[in-house]
């Protein structure tokens, strides 16, 4: 509910690596709409969250790279990331590979976020169901972003938690109708 379609586009040519980014509406699964800018009002929750994701990655690209072909440390002192494969341009004529490792980006504070949204939905079911559905939503959709992190039981608890908020919700609302109709 509180997520659009995001596309992004990248091309390397020359030494320069050129990337592109953008939202668009979407009127049914499969139709969209125009191109949305990454500011203003419309949509501003999930392309807040997609700039400051293209940011990061912007910012990863510019980090250090070893060249001495020894991984690269995470903060935490253990190694982060996939390798890569660099070559070796020392020597004229040798063209030795090897792995440059990239930190890439840690999605667990995305859990944490997920797991307050859900029960923060949870919590305001009680109260006002429409806010019930806006943070179980949104504890779905972080909770999703965080199923490939660190913290992947927080992020599930908090997937699960932010849907059965949009069924409490729901059902919320269907037992008002029949109580204010009889």
């Amino acid at each position: 509910m509180v997520e659009i379609p995001k596309f992004l586009t990248w091309g390397y040519q020359n030494g320069v690596l050129h990337i592109e980014a953008w939202t668009k509406n979407c009127w049914l699964p499969g139709v969209y709409g125009k191109e949305n800018a990454m500011t203003g009002f419309m949509g501003c929750v999930p392309k807040g969250a997609y700039k400051k994701d293209i940011e990061e990655l912007i910012g990863l690209m510019y980090q250090p790279l070893n060249t001495n072909g020894q991984p690269g440390m995470a903060p935490n002192g253990g190694m982060q990331g996939q390798p890569g494969m660099a070559q070796n341009q020392g020597q004229p004529g040798m063209n030795i590979q090897q792995p440059v490792y990239v930190r890439g980006a840690d999605m667990s504070r995305y859990a944490s976020m997920a797991l307050v949204f859900s029960i923060l939905g949870f919590v305001f079911n009680v109260f006002m169901v429409i806010l019930g559905i806006i943070f179980g939503a949104m504890g779905i959709v972080y909770g999703k972003k965080a199923m490939t992190s660190q913290k992947k039981g927080m992020a599930t608890a908090a997937f699960v938690i932010g849907i059965i908020d949009i069924i409490l919700a729901v059902i919320g609302w269907i037992l008002n109708i029949m109580i204010i109709t009889m």
